[in-house]
């Protein structure tokens, strides 16, 4: 395989703490759940162009996942017909038992 294929590590600046780097990746699921204010701001990222990189990418994809198919909710009167059809298969009970789906 050749080295373009490889992924690249990209190398952390001096200045930025690889501790700070990876507590901060750490929280990412949290920080990126869409109750939290602009990530963008957060301090760590504004000040380390690799965790930077990190938060675009991860936007970028969830913008990019959002757009692949659209979200329908499902109809309100969609568990009636799926109990209606498990009843239809299932067989007859004997008289005085309760069906399991009621």
């Amino acid at each position: 395989m050749s080295d373009s294929l490889h992924t690249k590590k990209h190398a952390v600046p001096p200045s930025v703490d690889p501790a700070a780097c990876a507590e901060f990746q750490k929280h990412l699921p949290e920080l990126m759940d869409g109750d939290s204010p602009n990530i963008a701001t957060d301090p760590h990222v504004m000040g380390c162009a690799n965790c930077a990189a990190l938060v675009r990418d991860l936007e970028s994809i969830a913008q990019a996942a959002r757009e692949l198919l659209p979200v329908y909710d499902p109809s309100p009167d969609l568990w009636s017909q799926i109990q209606t059809a498990i009843k239809q298969e299932m067989p007859a009970t004997d008289e005085g038992k309760k069906s399991p789906i009621e």
